[in-house]
């Protein structure tokens, strides 16, 4: 592998981390601004909808820290970028 096409890699997979974890930032961030915007509304379903999906973000996010800062998800992602 040359250092060029190494370099074409991992700017990819650098580029795909941050694409995922910026979504779920922004989706988090968006819920909680919502639900904050709702001050004195007596209907809570639709927040609570969004305070779980903003849970379920964080969850998300945390995962996909722990796997960008393992070498292997690094390494797996350079044979689908060859194979591909």
């Amino acid at each position: 592998m040359t250092d060029d096409h190494e370099k074409e890699i991992l700017a990819k997979y650098f580029s795909h981390t941050s694409h995922e974890l910026r979504t779920q930032i922004v989706v988090i961030r968006e819920g909680i601004s919502q639900v904050l915007d709702s001050k004195g509304k007596k209907e809570w379903k639709p927040y609570m909808e969004l305070l779980t999906l903003a849970l379920e973000c964080t969850d998300k996010l945390n995962s996909l820290i722990g796997e960008m800062l393992t070498l292997p998800a690094l390494e797996e992602f350079k044979e689908g970028e060859e194979v591909g």
